[in-house]
């Protein structure tokens, strides 16, 4: 079974194909929704609605791809730092893991009456733990980030 953020890309890419050497491609599904956007935007009862949705998707989107871009430089020192591009043990990453953990419970503490970060980044450092732990190295790993949000991207801005 392939690890969680893998097969996140593989279904993102019935409506953009990434490319870390340029930007994500428009498939053909996304260039219809992104018509049909376009279309109902100029409604005049519904088209505003929709232009705010759109609007609302795009920086959502931009907003989660900022992030996974971030996790992805942090996997890649993580990785250079170990001085490891190859195969992980599991102590390397749980090391790794570890480290987030701790991160994610200051910046928890730093936030009092705020919704827990801890709790909110928890599901995030499982699917980074087994997305470490399937594809066996921080490049790969780092890669895979990437290519999610580049796609998010892309998708964001067709909307």
């Amino acid at each position: 079974m392939a690890d969680p953020l893998s097969e996140l890309k593989k279904d993102l890419e019935v409506l953009a194909k990434p490319d870390l050497g340029g930007s994500a491609t428009e498939e053909n599904t996304l260039k219809a929704v992104h018509g049909l956007f376009e279309a109902i935007e100029g409604a005049e009862v519904i088209g505003p609605v929709i232009k705010a949705l759109s609007e609302a998707i795009d920086t959502g989107f931009d907003e989660v791809a900022k992030a996974l871009k971030k996790i992805a430089e942090e996997v890649k020192e993580l990785g250079t730092k170990a001085g490891n591009s190859g195969p992980l043990s599991a102590e390397e990453v749980a090391k790794a893991l570890t480290g987030l953990q701790n991160a994610l419970s200051t910046a928890s503490a730093l936030t009092p009456g705020a919704k827990s970060v801890s709790a909110v980044g928890a599901p995030v450092l499982e699917l980074i733990s087994k997305l470490l732990e399937d594809l066996k190295s921080f490049d790969e790993a780092a890669k895979t980030l990437e290519e999610i949000a580049q796609q998010l991207e892309t998708i964001g801005k067709a909307l």
